[in-house]
């Protein structure tokens, strides 16, 4: 199946089938964002002046990257930030976006910050976690 996307992505131009099953959860907010979603918006009923921290995206060196999934996986992780950041706004939900200075212009996180382990393709290091709570520091002390 060719399946053009939105955007003007066309899987087929790079030998890549996607599959439905892994865009229908992204618009429909079904699985763990779901719930997740869910908690931050009920939260949100109880201390208003909420914030989310963005997720880091993705290490171009992941594992799961093959040969051409590169602008796929950066697709689904474009789609997927957007319609929960869309939710969370909706709810009145602050969100304190990747700190700048750690996303390359591929879009993806900056390897400096990539974790120690090899084998875990999804979690930031220290001196990421560093540039976060003083970008979350400094959200606190503005309000």
């Amino acid at each position: 199946m060719n399946l053009k996307i939105k955007e003007g992505f066309d899987a087929a131009s790079v030998g890549m089938t996607l599959s439905l099953g892994l865009l229908i959860p992204i618009e429909k907010m079904s699985g763990d964002s779901y719930h997740k979603v869910n908690l931050a918006q009920d939260f949100s009923k109880i201390w208003p002046d909420m914030v989310v921290v963005e997720a880091p995206r993705f290490f171009a060196n992941a594992t799961y990257l093959g040969k051409h999934r590169f602008e796929i996986c950066q697709y689904v992780d474009s789609a997927y930030r957007k319609r929960v950041r869309g939710q969370l706004s909706a709810s009145g939900i602050a969100i304190l976006d990747q700190p700048p200075s750690t996303v390359t212009e591929a879009g993806t996180t900056d390897l400096r910050y990539d974790n120690e382990n090899p084998l875990d393709n999804h979690h930031a290091n220290a001196a990421y976690g560093k540039l976060v709570l003083e970008q979350m520091t400094a959200y606190a002390a503005s309000r």
